[in-house]
């Protein structure tokens, strides 16, 4: 963050993190999705920072942190959602062709956040999948009149960096 502001880059400081139905349960198979969150002032950034620690100390579940829409709630205040990459659970129920429940997972977003804290994303990165999801999301976004932003799922910065995120999966993995 001072780096960037020494240098004159506006620093954007958030996180993906993964998002649980119920954080506590600590069985069976539990779907975890990735949303999105951003801070967009000093008191979004605080919470980004409850967030976290709060999906490792209360949610953490086979080595992996968890957030449902209670913690969500509770600090929501400061913070901008992305409706995620095709890995979020929007995504996910829209690939799975359950509409409305990807509906639902979006407006109960757009009630957490606020009208004006929550976009959807689009991606254009050559899978089929996406194109679908694309579409389901700009017709959301009509319905709804919450704006579209345009990422990437982008985990390295040049070629050569393959091989270092590489390893870096396989630490994760165990493999």
């Amino acid at each position: 963050y001072k780096a960037c502001k020494k240098h004159g880059i506006k620093p954007i400081l958030g996180l993906e993190a993964y998002f649980v139905d119920d954080r506590s349960v600590r069985e069976g198979k539990i779907e975890r999705n990735h949303l999105t969150l951003i801070a967009q002032n000093d008191v979004g950034f605080r919470n980004l920072v409850k967030l976290s620690s709060g999906g490792f100390l209360e949610g953490l579940y086979r080595g992996k942190p968890g957030v449902d829409m209670e913690l969500l709630s509770r600090h929501a205040e400061g913070v901008i959602a992305l409706s995620g990459c095709l890995a979020s659970r929007s995504s996910r129920r829209i690939v799975e062709g359950r509409l409305d429940e990807a509906r639902a997972h979006l407006d109960e977003l757009v009630q957490v956040f606020g009208p004006e804290d929550v976009y959807f994303e689009i991606q254009h990165n050559g899978v089929p999948e996406q194109e679908k999801v694309n579409e389901a999301i700009q017709r959301f976004a009509t319905e709804m009149g919450r704006p579209l932003v345009a990422t990437a799922d982008v985990h390295y910065l040049r070629r050569e960096d393959y091989h270092h995120h590489a390893a870096l999966l396989c630490v994760q993995t165990k493999s």
